[in-house]
């Protein structure tokens, strides 16, 4: 990718996967993970988890991070398919990874084709802490 790359450009994949879930069980299976990991509560047995990530569920190599899960699920609502041909679900260990795949890709995208947002982000995280 160019440097004329645009950010949007970067973003339309993501987009369109997100596109493929269904809302409500999104937000289901959303809501459990942040009550695993914030909360300590059971995952439900509908839920197909990766038993790695109950081992890594705390530090800094966790696997998925909430940030990532609260992300992911303003995307899905965002860019939701109203005529609902979900071909997809986050009840599956394959699909959420993939997910939160995308999202670090995107990041590692942007920050690797756009150098001078990692300063814009910072001088606007400055300007918020000091209000």
């Amino acid at each position: 990718m160019g440097e004329n790359t645009n950010i949007y450009d970067l973003y339309k994949p993501f987009r369109h996967y997100t596109r493929q879930f269904n809302i409500l069980e999104s937000l289901s299976v959303i809501r459990a993970y942040l009550q695993f990991l914030q909360f300590g509560e059971q995952l439900p047995n509908t839920i197909e988890v990766n038993p790695e990530f109950l081992q890594r569920r705390n530090g800094l190599n966790k696997m998925v991070h909430e940030w990532e899960l609260d992300l992911l699920v303003r995307e899905i609502i965002v860019n939701r398919d109203h005529r609902n041909s979900c071909r997809k679900s986050l009840r599956g260990w394959g699909d959420l990874s993939t997910a939160i795949n995308k999202i670090r890709e995107l990041k590692n995208s942007i920050s690797k084709n756009s150098p001078d947002v990692k300063e814009k982000v910072l001088l606007k995280m400055h300007r918020i802490a000091h209000r």
